[in-house]
């Protein structure tokens, strides 16, 4: 949320057809040494299966996204590799190709350890990271080619942290909206809801804290907008467009949850059907929390690591966050030295139960980088770095 991508991004995967996963995982690939790669973690409705999915080796810190066109049901998954160029992994149906974006000549290299966000809308397809000179761009294919914009330019936007973060979403199929954190501390959003981008300081607008250069995730309901991020102080905040303009929420107070470790991740979704808002981070004790509110004002919270007996979490990487359909199951990936587990809850229950996947089904993520995954019905998919 989370990023998702919409993690976004997740949400509106809920409802994509699923007939892709016995396509996707095909032969699987030979290891490939200490290089790091981008692996693919999916369950089958019976059992995980670990694939790598490319023999190019990655920035160790790359920001990861990953989503699903339509109505070709085609997994794209974009990521930096060691020389800071956008790559695509896509899945044609028969056999995964992996395309450098930046050297065809689509866009400039990116900054080290830039995040990577990005979602579709049928087949077009819309990417978000941040060049070597702190501005944002946005790769776009319009079902024929790419086209890359630097959206900072375009904007007059300020330029990002040299630790970028970002997140984005769609309100609608002509509202697009990038956040990001400036180099000022301040969130700030690159929107284009009329053919043009402009930018807005909504840290300044809604009278919020400062921000640390680290982990930010994005929702929305409609065009209600909901950023969440970490303040100097390790409280997490909410940035809350409410149709008419933005508003501040300290959600750790209201939550009544621990300070987040110092480089929490942040990730979030709207639990299908109810409109609740539920946000998951990592406390100073790296312990995984869950708050929700299904109004936006009175929020309960949860520590899942203590009620699922998962280990503690490894903070300085990713989490992924969504929901399975038809069961309404929530699902938590996160690292714990280097292993990638699995926090889940079955509907109507609050009983979570811890899984280690990488004991049970392989891989070697590398702890530093960001993940991205989202549902096809009860399939999963989960994209990581792993040696």
């Amino acid at each position: 949320m989370p990023t998702v991508c919409r993690s976004h991004q997740t949400n509106r995967s809920y409802c994509f057809l699923a007939g892709v996963f016995a396509l996707c995982l095909g032969a699987l690939a030979m290891p490939h040494a200490e290089a790091q790669t981008i692996h693919q973690l999916a369950y089958n409705n019976s059992t995980w299966i670990d694939q790598d999915l490319s023999s190019q080796t990655t920035d160790p810190h790359t920001g990861v996204a990953a989503f699903v066109t339509t109505p070709n049901d085609q997994i794209h998954t974009f990521y930096l590799d060691s020389a800071e160029d956008v790559h695509q992994l896509f899945f044609n149906g028969t056999s995964w190709s992996d395309e450098d974006l930046t050297a065809e000549g689509f866009g400039v290299r990116a900054m080290a350890k830039s995040a990577v966000a990005g979602f579709s809308e049928s087949n077009l397809q819309y990417v978000y990271y941040v060049s070597q000179n702190q501005h944002v761009h946005q790769l776009f294919y319009n079902n024929a080619d790419w086209a890359d914009a630097d959206i900072t330019s375009l904007s007059g936007g300020p330029l990002t942290t040299k630790t970028p973060r970002l997140t984005a979403l769609a309100t609608g199929s002509s509202g697009f909206h990038v956040y990001y954190l400036a180099s000022n501390g301040h969130v700030n959003q690159l929107y284009n809801v009329s053919g043009s981008w402009v930018n807005q300081d909504i840290t300044k607008v809604a009278k919020g804290p400062s921000g640390r250069a680290v982990w930010i995730a994005s929702i929305n309901v409609g065009n209600l907008q909901y950023v969440y991020y970490l303040a100097t102080t390790d409280h997490v905040h909410e940035l809350y467009y409410n149709d008419s303009t933005w508003l501040d929420e300290d959600l750790t107070v209201k939550a009544g949850v621990p300070v987040a470790a110092a480089a929490s991740p942040i990730t979030a979704l709207v639990f299908p059907g109810g409109n609740v808002n539920e946000v998951f981070f990592i406390a100073n004790n790296n312990h995984l929390w869950q708050m929700l509110s299904a109004d936006n004002n009175v929020w309960a919270s949860d520590d899942v690591t203590s009620q699922g007996g998962g280990p503690a979490a490894n903070p300085a990487n990713g989490i992924v966050a969504f929901t399975t359909t038809p069961n309404d199951e929530l699902h938590l990936f996160y690292l714990s030295k280097k292993h990638i587990n699995q926090l889940s809850l079955p509907a109507g229950t609050d009983d979570w139960q811890n899984q280690d996947l990488t004991a049970e089904y392989g891989g070697k993520p590398n702890g530093t980088s960001a993940m991205s995954g989202f549902s096809l019905a009860n399939l999963q998919y989960l994209y990581y770095v792993s040696k």
